[in-house]
C-alpha cells in the first residue's frame, strides 16, 4: 500500500543505504507553505517525548533551520498546497483500502 500517494520517492539513508519509498515514507516539499516551523516543531516535541536522543533532536533543529533560509530564499517555489482536479486527485484522494 502506498502511504504517499501524491509522490514516489525513493530515499536513501545517507549513514546506513537503506533505501524508502512512498510505500514507508511521505514526503513534503520545503516549499509547500504549510510544511513550517509550526510542524517541525510539532515534530521535535513528541520526538523528545518519545526520548529521541540529542542527536535526532539537534537535526530537528538544523531542519528548521534549513527549511525557513529555503522559505526566505525562494519566496517564488513557496506555495500553497494543492491537488490538481482529474488524474491527480483521482491518485491521491482514492478511498483507502481496509
Amino acid at each position: 500500500m502506498d502511504i504517499d500517494r501524491k509522490f514516489r520517492i525513493l530515499a536513501t539513508c545517507c549513514a546506513h543505504g537503506h533505501n524508502y519509498t512512498e510505500e514507508d515514507g511521505v514526503f513534503f516539499r520545503a516549499g509547500d507553505s504549510a510544511f513550517n516551523r509550526n510542524v517541525l516543531d510539532a515534530y521535535k516535541r513528541e520526538a523528545i517525548k518519545l526520548g529521541a536522543n540529542q542527536r535526532q533532536i539537534l537535526g530537528i533543529e538544523l531542519l528548521i533551520e534549513r527549511v525557513e533560509k529555503y522559505k526566505a530564499a525562494n519566496p517564488a517555489l513557496v506555495k500553497v498546497p494543492d491537488v490538481d482536479e482529474g488524474a491527480e486527485e483521482a491518485i491521491v484522494n482514492r478511498p483507502n483500502e481496509d
